[in-house]
């Protein structure tokens, strides 16, 4: 089981959809912290407002002699998981037209990006043919996306997030969620993720405190308030 560090509640995999995003949420311009989400109506706590898989993950332990040093400020960390998952993604854009509409949608660090809504940031079946798929010639028409190497690990970057569970065993992951991407981080999140009994993979967000239409929704990324800037 995947044990959050904000809760120790489990959702039975029977109960729940494969992705579900909550009609009473939206995403919205939170000024310098980009966009951001936020609730339509007033919400108590216990509502699931999002069930999200990874589009993408990576687990450290399948490639231990890959390693990649990335330069962040003052700091060098060495992420394999996250260099892995950008390779992946950038081979995978190349023939999958609605991985590369999802992953156009998020941030790279670099290039401004709109408001979209959730219905654009899950994989949507009705957005391609039933018998075909997901690949660029069988998206209907429009222009193909292209994204570029530097484009894809920027959004890994920025968006993914590393595992909650086994880390303390010291083995490293990195998933992407590209709708639960979309929350800003606060030390007091109106927002915890809950643990799935299936699967460590399961991202589900719900409400921890009582908020009002209107009210930002954050969750909180770390513990550690210095990690997490």
């Amino acid at each position: 089981q995947m044990r959050s560090p904000f809760t120790s509640t489990t959702i039975c995999h029977d109960l729940q959809p494969y992705w579900y995003s909550s009609d009473t949420i939206e995403t919205f311009d939170a000024g310098k912290k980009g966009r951001g989400v936020r609730a339509k109506v007033d919400m108590h706590i216990g509502q699931i407002i999002l069930i999200e898989h990874p589009i993408a993950f990576c687990n450290q332990t399948h490639m231990e002699e890959k390693k990649i040093l990335l330069s962040v400020q003052d700091k060098t960390i060495e992420d394999t998981t996250q260099s892995l998952i950008g390779e992946t993604i950038i081979y995978r854009c190349q023939r999958e037209g609605l991985l590369s509409n999802i992953i156009n949608n998020l941030f790279d660090g670099v290039n401004a990006k709109p408001l979209v809504s959730f219905d654009e940031l899950i994989p949507n079946i009705l957005s391609t043919s039933p018998l075909l798929p997901s690949h660029h010639e069988y998206m209907g028409k429009g222009e193909k996306t292209t994204l570029t190497p530097i484009q894809v690990q920027g959004v890994v970057s920025k968006n993914s997030h590393g595992n909650r569970g086994d880390v303390l065993c010291g083995h490293r992951y990195t998933h992407l969620y590209p709708a639960t991407s979309m929350f800003n981080h606060s030390k007091d999140p109106t927002c915890q993720y809950l643990a799935h009994e299936e699967s460590e993979k399961v991202m589900i967000v719900v409400i921890s405190k009582s908020v009002k239409a209107g009210d930002e929704l954050t969750v909180c990324y770390m513990l550690d308030e210095e990690k997490a800037k």
